[in-house]
């Protein structure tokens, strides 16, 4: 379990250790304590993005059940869309695994030691069984234009292009992002699909607040 540490990096991940697996298998076998299946119509969206997202659903679940190489995505609008829950669901409807980080996370650590650390994300990835996928919000934050970055930050695109150049049957990445413009055009290249999450009209919201009251109110 030690070895297959989460990287500090993530700040949430359903890809757990040995410990943590006894504790789920021992809750759902003898406590009955099964996890909730993950629905797409979890999250509200408007009817032309929702078509994009429950292909992309699609597609993924297909993808993993045939163990291919995954698609990268883009997921790009306003903060507070619904980016990183769908992110979490779509995990979960396509039997994978996910993490989450921020691209501003990377700004924590010292000259060089942030590509040591995204080494270390993609060595923990690429030992996934069931297929992880990379959610990283904000990510205008660590991948921009390099002509705009410092000769650190350009290193830090060009390691992070050498670790994405061809796709992967491990993991799959979702960027994410309010400034589509601002990331680096290589680091754009290596998105096969891009979904627009823009802010839920009124009938929307309604729809929002409806389904929150019969989950944790009347569920």
């Amino acid at each position: 379990e030690a070895h297959m540490g989460k990287p500090d990096l993530v700040r949430e991940s359903s890809r757990h250790g040995l410990t943590q697996t006894l504790k789920n298998f021992f809750k759902r076998v003898f406590l009955g304590d099964e996890q909730e299946h993950a629905q797409l119509s979890d999250i509200v969206l408007s009817p032309e993005i929702e078509l994009k997202a429950t292909m992309l659903a699609e597609d993924t679940k297909r993808t993993q059940a045939a163990g291919l190489p995954y698609q990268n995505v883009l997921f790009y609008g306003p903060p507070g869309t619904g980016k990183t829950e769908f992110a979490r669901i779509l995990a979960r409807y396509s039997d994978m695994d996910y993490a989450i980080m921020s691209g501003a996370d990377f700004a924590q650590f010292k000259e060089g030691e942030a590509i040591i650390e995204l080494h270390k994300l993609f060595d923990w990835a690429n030992k996934s069984k069931n297929g992880l996928i990379i959610f990283i919000d904000e990510a205008d934050a660590c991948f921009r234009d390099r002509a705009t970055l410092d000769k650190d930050g350009v290193n830090f695109v060009n390691a992070f292009l050498s670790k994405t150049g061809v796709s992967s049957d491990k993991f799959m990445l979702i960027l994410a992002t309010n400034y589509e413009d601002e990331l680096d055009a290589a680091v754009r290249s290596r998105i096969h699909k891009k979904i627009p999450f823009m802010l839920p009209t009124e009938d929307e919201r309604f729809k929002i607040m409806v389904k929150k009251m019969e989950k944790y109110i009347f569920g």
